[in-house]
């Protein structure tokens, strides 16, 4: 499972989603103007271009999610909690805590 996800879509694959999508939003005004006036046409056709084209953004973004968002720092902070959780002696390893998933039987008191 952990190969599926890291494995990225072939760029031919969307190579050929993004020229499809183009050449629908290219047909699109073509198909519209019979049954709109031409203002209207255009407003439709940049309306949904501007939907498509971003759904399709959005879809390459999170393909690579590294490319885009910092996680360098996320994972610069973690680090450092970590090393200064394990450099102090004086915190617990373990919480004592009730566990909420398991209820105590009655009559036991923690």
């Amino acid at each position: 499972c952990e190969r599926l996800f890291s494995s990225p879509i072939p760029p031919n694959m969307a190579r050929h989603g993004l020229r499809s999508l183009t050449l629908w939003i290219f047909s699109l005004p073509i198909v519209l103007t019979s049954s709109m006036p031409p203002l209207l046409v255009a407003l439709w056709t940049a309306t949904t271009a501007f939907i498509y084209l971003g759904v399709e953004e959005l879809g390459a973004q999170v393909e690579q999610p590294f490319r885009v968002l910092p996680l360098w720092q996320l994972c610069h902070l973690v680090q450092l909690n970590v090393e200064e959780a394990l450099s102090t002696p004086d915190l617990p390893l373990r919480l004592n805590r009730p566990s909420v998933a398991t209820p105590a039987p009655l009559g036991c008191q923690f």
